[in-house]
């Protein structure tokens, strides 16, 4: 196996941007992979570098998947009328919706013997991971049962490309309050060779506006930035309970005269201020950064959750925040908590809520919980799959 050193030379990255892992793969019999995981804020986001598959070192295959997605202006750019937008020179503007859930990329990768296995990685994972919030691999596999073949063809079986999907729905609940449980959307694809981006109108998703010059694209950005903060409502507002009536924002694709598409994100006014913002970081920025940590560890740290906010905010704003990130940590604790004994009292329970009905159960889990908590059983009910809303 390559050391840390050997795989930064291959991505082009310092050391120090790489951490080491050993997994097992959940969708091929266990089979432990090694390598490298990057940090690096841009297209080497996520990417792996595998060096051992079934304890059998391989020759060290680069994986590279979901990049960071950036603003299209500097940072600190507050005002339309102040703002220089950095836009390439282009070609044409394709527009998408920003979704609001778990990234989850497909990607192939080969043994000692040249056999190829497809699986499934979120941002920082090497592999889709379960953890006491919510067992991704299961969410994961529900659609894999709906959909078998989801994202599978050649190109992914040859490991020309990976696919990069939205696992949503409020049964992955995040900021942004969805009508349906669960789903999951294409979003682009990323080809192996030169990390590079292929937008998914080819593979039968519309983009929601189009345009090809640079006095339109500005003109686009402005209106749907404009729109996203007219038509989202905050509900429960500065509770613990906030989320969004809405959309999270959209993606700006944005092919450049070289032939390369590149991604920028265009999200609500509100939602720039807090970027922008000098001094402590409010819940809304803290809440869902803890809650898309869970999707890569179980260990929910202050220093873990410090390191994730780093990488958008400044250290002066991250460590204005120091007191209500450990609060919030706090909050999510004690639901992540929740939900897992909800889910051992309705086992205990011998009760099936579709056929016994909503009542019997709750009465039952209300023997174990204290009645100011009774709201958020049955939301936790809802949100693993036992319940319906």
């Amino acid at each position: 196996m390559i050391t840390i050193q050997e795989a930064a030379e291959l991505l082009q990255v310092e050391p120090k941007m790489l951490s080491s892992f050993e997994e097992p793969d959940p969708f091929n019999n266990n089979q432990i992979i090694k390598g490298y995981l990057c940090r690096q804020s841009d297209h080497r986001y996520g990417a792996l570098v595998i060096c051992s598959v079934d304890n059998e070192d391989t020759k060290p295959q680069v994986i590279y998947c979901t990049p960071k997605l950036h603003y299209p202006f500097e940072r600190g750019s507050k005002y339309d009328e102040e703002r220089k937008y950095n836009f390439p020179r282009f070609v044409k503007v394709e527009v998408y919706h920003k979704l609001d859930g778990t990234n989850i990329l497909l990607y192939s990768y080969r043994n000692n013997y040249g056999r190829r296995f497809i699986t499934y990685k979120t941002r920082l994972t090497p592999i889709v991971k379960a953890n006491t919030y919510g067992s991704f691999v299961s969410l994961w596999k529900e659609i894999l049962r709906e959909n078998p073949n989801i994202g599978i063809d050649n190109y992914l079986k040859t490991g020309a490309v990976s696919k990069s999907y939205e696992l949503y729905g409020y049964r992955n609940h995040h900021l942004v309050k969805y009508d349906i449980p669960l789903s999951a959307q294409l979003l682009f694809l990323v080809q192996q060779d030169d990390a590079s981006i292929i937008p998914p109108r080819n593979f039968g998703v519309s983009p929601i506006a189009e345009c090809n010059s640079k006095e339109d694209l500005i003109k686009l950005y402005k209106r749907l930035r404009e729109e996203a903060n007219s038509n989202n409502t905050l509900v429960n507002a500065k509770t613990d309970e906030e989320y969004i009536e809405g959309i999270e924002g959209y993606v700006f694709y944005v092919l450049d005269i070289t032939g390369k598409w590149q991604m920028f994100k265009c999200k609500a006014e509100q939602a720039e201020q807090i970027h922008w913002a000098t001094g402590s970081l409010p819940k809304q920025v803290i809440l869902p950064t803890i809650w898309s940590a869970l999707e890569n560890t179980t260990d929910i740290t202050l220093e873990y959750i410090k390191e994730l906010l780093l990488e958008e905010f400044s250290v002066q704003q991250v460590e204005k925040s120091i007191n209500k990130i450990q609060t919030c940590i706090s909050i999510i604790q004690e639901k992540v908590e929740l939900r897992a004994r909800v889910k051992i009292l309705y086992k205990m329970s011998n009760l099936d809520i579709n056929i016994d009905g909503k009542g019997p159960v709750m009465r039952y889990i209300s023997g174990y919980i204290n009645k100011d908590k009774m709201r958020h059983a049955f939301t936790a009910l809802v949100e693993l799959g036992i319940a319906e809303r």
